[in-house]
């Protein structure tokens, strides 16, 4: 089960940022919001961050090309099956978000 933060009763963007970094270092998903004008804001909080992008990618491309095998990327890091299945639940969440 995903969890989510509840709405921010703040209408001020810089009260909605620090309400949504700490739902996002809390573990949670997602953010309720009680006005269309906090969407932005809490996707841009939610989004895949570039570095997590980034290890994903490379994560993916790896695994792919070992056909699934488990592997050690250069850096030392670990690659199995569920690593590589959180790597595409990170490009497949980045999808979801708007450009």
């Amino acid at each position: 089960m995903r969890r989510i933060g509840g709405p921010s009763r703040h209408h001020k963007e810089h009260n909605l940022h620090y309400a949504r970094n700490s739902d996002r270092s809390l573990g949670f998903f997602g953010k309720s919001a009680i006005h269309p004008s906090q969407l932005p804001t809490i996707h841009a909080a939610f989004a895949p961050y570039d570095d997590e992008l980034q290890w994903a990618r490379e994560v993916i491309e790896a695994f792919d090309n070992a056909n699934g095998a488990a592997l050690r990327l250069p850096g030392g890091e670990f690659v199995d099956l569920p690593v590589a299945e959180r790597a595409r639940k990170i490009l497949r969440l980045a999808e979801s978000f708007p450009s």
